[in-house]
């Protein structure tokens, strides 16, 4: 599978370093193909096989179309977004990883102990714990889709040169994501999460300085290469 030169270059340098990151098609996951056919016939997502960009672990699952005719930029902008949920994966393990993300509805799980009530009642009360599945606030998942989303902050500054004014609409792109039934109202406060978009320092720290110092040379290899064609 040939993929794009930024995007196999980022994979090869910045994503080997924050938890070598690999791409494949959904078509090649028997869980992609399971996911796909159990969301489909509950009508939950009956488009995830073909519009959605799914990462478990390191690996970064594309629909097969999407591959087989990439929009090298706009592929690279997801790579690196997901880069960003890959590297908190390898921080805090994998299976923690995906605690933290899906909690509190991670907690309904416990209700499967009621079944203890065969022995003694009081395991029932276990059954409360599906009201974690209600979209309550998730501040795990509401920080790691922060992390994730900053990158685009990072692209819009640093690659599309946006001004404050020019932001507006990527704030609220993004709080449309992460305030609405998107990620499940993961964190339903506008004001909180613009707050968080506009603090910018986080350019100057740990993944984010590496993707900016990876973008600054890519920007001066592209003006090399525009020059050398005048």
């Amino acid at each position: 599978m040939e993929l794009p030169n930024d995007v196999q270059t980022f994979i090869d340098t910045v994503g080997k370093e924050y938890g070598n990151v690999t791409i494949k098609p959904k078509s090649s996951s028997q869980l992609m193909k399971a996911i796909g056919w159990f969301f489909s016939v509950t009508k939950i997502s009956p488009e995830f096989m073909t519009r959605y960009i799914t990462t478990i672990g390191n690996t970064v699952y594309f629909p097969d179309e999407m591959l087989a005719n990439p929009n090298s930029e706009s592929m690279l902008r997801v790579v690196v977004h997901e880069t960003i949920h890959v590297a908190d994966s390898k921080r805090f393990s994998d299976p923690l990883f995906k605690f933290l993300y899906l909690f509190p509805q991670s907690l309904a799980l416990l209700a499967l102990l009621s079944v203890l009530a065969v022995w003694k009642i009081g395991f029932l009360w276990c059954l409360l714990f599906l009201l974690c599945l209600a979209p309550i606030p998730a501040p795990f998942r509401y920080w790691f889709e922060l992390r994730a989303y900053r990158t685009s902050i990072l692209f819009a500054r640093k690659d599309d040169k946006l001004t404050d004014e020019q932001m507006i609409p990527i704030y609220e792109w993004i709080e449309k994501q992460l305030c609405t039934n998107l990620y499940y109202w993961t964190w339903p406060f506008p004001k909180t999460v613009r707050k968080h978009l506009e603090d910018e320092s986080f350019m100057d720290s740990g993944i984010y300085k590496k993707i900016s110092g990876w973008l600054a040379i890519r920007r001066i290899v592209r003006k090399i290469s525009t020059a050398k064609t005048i």
